[in-house]
């Protein structure tokens, strides 16, 4: 079972670079697709240096965001007959031992669609579903209504409200995986026709609520999702957004952006709660000021 790995870059050659030496390690990636989104450094010239035969490297005709370059690299994976594709994040470290488990079990259930295993973040409790957890990253989510998934945008309604927004702790204890809506983006193995089939990812989100969206749309065409319980992954959570995107408060307005087109589009909200969503999206403005004060005192 061999997988070709997908790996979208923008502004982050050295964290890309890192990547492809520790994919190339991976026997089971028969493949490593480098998908520059239209990086402004030397990015392009840097990367297409490092292609070779087990390598290849596609550039961008514009910086459409995550999406829009996972969405070449499948394609291009599609169009050379490979059944999976491990989608990573230059910033995630996965083990052989867990990749080829993943393989095994999407290979095996023909409606499973897309896998991940447990997101370990450095120095946060690792359990799905503590308080931690859910605070600083839950590894799996439920799609929820418009008003949950609202108070999920929020930093104090999110620790508020946390019980009736996740899976519980008890979903998650004594199995070795669970059939979830949804999964953070930054590593997933999936099958390559199931997922273009469904649509594949929304272009339309420049970044933030692509995982919920794909995990919609997966739904809705019968596939299944599932989270990988008896593996994890690394992910130094934001290095890349950090580097290409800088500040809590720009990466705010893009993630309402997103936030506000998933609720229009996919859970078709109406002009009151759309009107609502904004003025509560106003008061996390505020905590993002915050937030951005408190890191330029530390610096």
């Amino acid at each position: 079972m061999q997988v070709a790995a997908i790996v979208v870059n923008y502004n982050d050659v050295e964290t890309t670079l890192a990547q492809i030496e520790r994919l190339e390690a991976l026997p089971s990636i028969a493949k490593v697709i480098v998908v520059d989104n239209n990086s402004s450094d030397d990015s392009r010239v840097r990367l297409k240096a490092r292609a070779c035969e087990r390598v290849i490297f596609i550039q961008a005709k514009r910086n459409g965001g995550y999406g829009y370059g996972n969405n070449i690299g499948l394609y291009y994976a599609q169009e050379n007959h490979f059944d999976m594709a491990l989608i990573a994040n230059p910033d995630t470290y996965i083990s052989e031992d867990v990749l080829k488990k993943m393989c095994v079990i999407l290979k095996k259930n023909k409606k499973l669609a897309l896998i991940a295993p447990k997101m370990n973040l450095p120095g946060i409790e690792n359990r799905p579903g503590s308080k931690e957890n859910i605070v600083h990253g839950a590894p799996a989510f439920p799609i929820r209504p418009w008003l949950f998934d609202l108070l999920e945008a929020g930093p104090i309604t999110r620790r508020v409200f946390r019980k009736i927004l996740h899976y519980p702790s008890s979903y998650f204890e004594g199995k070795h995986g669970v059939y979830v809506d949804a999964l953070p983006g930054s590593l997933l193995l999936v099958k390559v026709d199931a997922v273009l089939k469904s649509g594949g990812y929304d272009e339309n989100v420049f970044l933030y609520e692509e995982e919920t969206i794909l995990g919609k749309r997966l739904k809705d065409h019968g596939y299944r999702s599932m989270l990988y319980l008896d593996g994890s992954y690394l992910h130094r959570h934001s290095v890349s957004i950090s580097k290409s995107f800088g500040k809590n408060g720009k990466r705010q307005k893009i993630r309402k952006q997103s936030t506000l087109y998933y609720y229009e589009k996919y859970l078709h909200i109406t002009k009151w709660q759309r009107l609502l969503s904004v003025l509560f999206f106003k008061v996390v403005d505020l905590e993002t000021m915050v937030l951005d004060f408190v890191e330029d005192i530390k610096w």
